[in-house]
């Protein structure tokens, strides 16, 4: 069995691949032009001989920039990132309304879409 940390490690890796800034720490975090945020939320379907889904939701975030521009970044980090990643079928829908505030600025919530994406454990 995976560990939740080994799964959301492969994902940060295959992100950073695909030319994506990734990171499971928010403080890693580079919002200019725009990052991805993998945040383990909870297992299902744990069985006694080990494996699950580990269900991740993706914070895709882009600094504080005008709307139209926030939205077009936000856009083509969304379609670089479903090509990586399947959205769960236990969740289903994409935010397109979230904004997140990180460490490296506290006073500002940042624009930003979340998606849910399950993972092999």
């Amino acid at each position: 069995m995976r560990t939740v940390s080994a799964a959301c490690g492969e994902l940060v890796d295959a992100l950073t691949a695909a030319g994506f800034r990734a990171s499971v720490d928010p403080e890693q975090l580079v919002t200019d032009p725009g990052c991805v945020w993998v945040q383990p939320r909870e297992v299902r379907d744990a069985t006694l001989a080990g494996g699950g889904t580990l269900v991740v939701w993706l914070y895709l975030i882009v600094a504080d920039v005008e709307t139209e521009q926030a939205m077009t970044l936000l856009d083509d980090t969304l379609d670089g990132v479903l090509a990586l990643v399947a959205v769960a079928a236990s969740d289903d829908v994409i935010d397109l309304s979230s904004a997140v505030i990180l460490p490296s600025n506290p006073t500002t919530p940042l624009p930003a879409y979340r998606l849910a994406a399950d993972l092999d454990l």
